[in-house]
């Protein structure tokens, strides 16, 4: 089984500019837990639900307006993304993209495809 048949084929990707709440609608109206970065076609990072989790909580517990505002109106996507990730390749087999997923503990992974996402 290779990666190919199991990826999906045309992935939401979003920019680093981005504002933060604004990944986070998408991951809400798609049901989606991580999402590619690219900028100019370039894979930049990647964003998971639990990031945009991560940057609220701290948010959260400080109970600050300013800072409310500051997540709300101008955190950006590359301030809180994991920038440069591991990728697999959609000729990958499956075994190998669990090895590297129980290897490394991750769950998402970028899926390259002649180097574009």
């Amino acid at each position: 089984m290779i990666v190919q048949n199991w990826m999906k084929s045309d992935p939401t990707v979003i920019t680093s500019s981005m504002l933060l709440s604004e990944a986070n609608r998408i991951f809400l109206d798609q049901s989606i837990r991580a999402v590619p970065i690219v900028d100019n076609g370039t894979l930049r990072g990647l964003l998971t639900r639990a990031h945009c989790l991560r940057a609220a909580e701290n948010v959260a517990r400080t109970q600050d307006k300013h800072e409310f505002d500051y997540f709300t109106n101008k955190l950006k996507v590359k301030d809180v993304m994991a920038h440069f990730p591991d990728t697999i390749e959609a000729g990958d087999s499956m075994e190998h993209c669990l090895r590297i997923g129980q290897e490394d503990g991750r769950s998402q992974f970028p899926v390259l495809d002649n180097g574009k996402v």
